[in-house]
């Protein structure tokens, strides 16, 4: 959940005291099924943002707490999805862009996605209280700045790739976004901080974060008021 934490952290703070959230942890399938029929439309809130984490296997099978895998993909087909034209969906799991072989997925969703990793690729967890394998506070001074002041002493120091990825980004932004093309900017640049991590940090620590953008340009972002 430490990701999810970084999300919203900064999304808080772009967007601050204008937004709602809902948080679903350890739940059935039947309970991502309601959640994701229950997401917000248009008309509720401009903008929406969904991360999903979980452990998955290769064949894009999640691994719900009841140690069932069962196929993503399916569960989001029917679950009738509002839609919604500025909607972003993370996916921050091993062999995350496994879903992209199944029509199914675009069509449920009708969304822009954010994908932790390729379809053949694991995610590696970091570690920003150790300088090993690689010293993160040295080689990222914002970001680490950043997670010390707003993730609390009880954080474990402890943060997927794909938050990383995430909180580098946000602290290297030179501004909010406040269109779905500012949107895909600032996840086209996710994009880029992966690569560069990957290039000259560690290779074995990174995982190809993907940007899948819904074709539709210059619509207005206005964060939905409580």
């Amino acid at each position: 959940m430490a990701t999810a934490r970084v999300i919203q952290g900064t999304l808080d703070q772009w967007y601050p005291g204008r937004l709602a959230h809902t948080v679903m942890e350890n739940g059935t399938s039947a309970a991502l099924h309601g959640f994701l029929h229950s997401l917000p439309t248009r008309a509720e809130s401009e903008l929406s943002v969904v991360y999903l984490a979980s452990h998955q296997s290769p064949e894009g099978k999640w691994d719900f707490v009841q140690r069932k895998l069962e196929p993503l993909s399916t569960i989001a087909g029917d679950s009738n999805i509002p839609g919604h034209p500025v909607r972003m969906v993370i996916v921050d799991a091993c062999y995350a862009a496994a879903f992209r072989r199944d029509p199914v997925w675009d069509s449920a969703w009708q969304s822009s996605f954010l994908f932790a990793a390729d379809a053949d690729e694991e995610t590696q967890e970091l570690n920003f209280r150790s300088p090993q394998p690689v010293d993160l506070g040295r080689r990222y001074p914002a970001a680490t700045a950043w997670l010390n002041q707003h993730m609390g002493k009880g954080w474990d120091g402890k943060l997927s790739f794909l938050g990383f990825v995430w909180v580098q980004t946000f602290v290297t932004s030179k501004g909010v976004p406040v269109s779905q093309d500012g949107w895909r900017e600032f996840l086209r640049r996710c994009e880029q901080t992966a690569r560069e991590f990957r290039q000259n940090a560690d290779r074995r620590l990174a995982s190809s974060v993907t940007f899948v953008a819904l074709p539709t340009r210059g619509v207005p972002v206005r964060e939905r008021r409580k």
